[in-house]
């Protein structure tokens, strides 16, 4: 199956690995390569499928976990953007991070890249280093956010490729 490269074309294949734009995957980095040194891991940019940089529309949550592992802590005194408390655990920050797929080496991957002063500092939170992934576990990248850093792009795209997609009379 080919790799979606249109909003409207079904019948293909979403696929990314996610690692930070200034730190790419190590030589022991678990995602975005293929075993069979024959093939290449596949990357499609889920904001941008026809390729280049755009901003990635997710959905963080405070706090998280997964089977037990946290991927980034609430703050001690709750949360808050410009001042005022959120009254949900969840909240989306435009223009905090982007995303351009690259390859590199043996790697094509997702490059994020987080913007700073977003949010009055709730960006250097979200993705400090208190986030698991590319700091707790430097060979996974940022995988425990893979879906997360574009939830609502994905969420977008299944609804017009849905939109798109005919039953064979």
């Amino acid at each position: 199956m080919p790799l979606c490269r249109s909003t409207t074309q079904t019948g293909c294949v979403v696929t990314w690995a996610s690692y930070r734009d200034h730190a790419p995957p190590p030589a022991n980095g678990l995602f975005g390569r293929s075993p069979d040194p024959a093939m290449e891991a596949g990357c499609t940019n889920l904001a941008r499928l026809e390729g280049g940089t755009a901003l990635l529309d997710g959905v963080f949550g405070f706090p998280w976990w997964v089977k037990g592992v946290v991927q980034y802590r609430a703050p001690a005194t709750g949360w808050s953007a410009a001042g005022a408390a959120m009254p949900t655990r969840f909240a989306r920050i435009p223009g905090l991070v982007s995303g351009e797929c690259v390859a590199r080496g043996d790697f094509s991957y997702l490059a994020v890249h987080i913007e700073p002063g977003i949010a009055a500092g709730l960006g250097d939170y979200v993705m400090g280093p208190d986030t698991v992934g590319d700091v707790a576990y430097p060979n996974w990248g940022m995988h425990v956010l893979d879906v997360t850093l574009v939830q609502n792009d994905l969420v977008r795209l299944v609804a017009r490729q849905a939109g798109a997609w005919h039953l064979p009379r």
